[in-house]
């Protein structure tokens, strides 16, 4: 009897793995979601000009070659954007 015992625990623990394989492995719930996978079809618009300017100052900035403050270069650059209405 006890032979049968140690065989039956082998195969109880092949079938429980077995089961969690299958269980891991079912489809999504919804039939269409993969088909949705992605990055989203709006992209953003583009940035305004001025950001070429504050990426130009920071790189400079990074590079030694600003003169002064990062902050006020950033500060001047952005605030004549507001002038122009964004």
């Amino acid at each position: 009897m006890k032979l049968a015992q140690l065989a039956l625990v082998p195969m109880l623990v092949l079938a429980l793995f077995a089961g969690t394989g299958m269980a891991a492995q079912t489809p999504t719930d919804t039939p269409g979601q993969a088909g949705e996978a992605g990055p989203p079809n709006d992209l953003p618009g583009p940035v305004p000009d001025f950001v070429e300017d504050l990426l130009g100052s920071i790189q400079q900035f990074i590079d030694g070659a600003l003169e002064g403050d990062l902050g006020d270069a950033v500060s001047g650059i952005a605030g004549d954007s507001s002038e122009s209405g964004g």
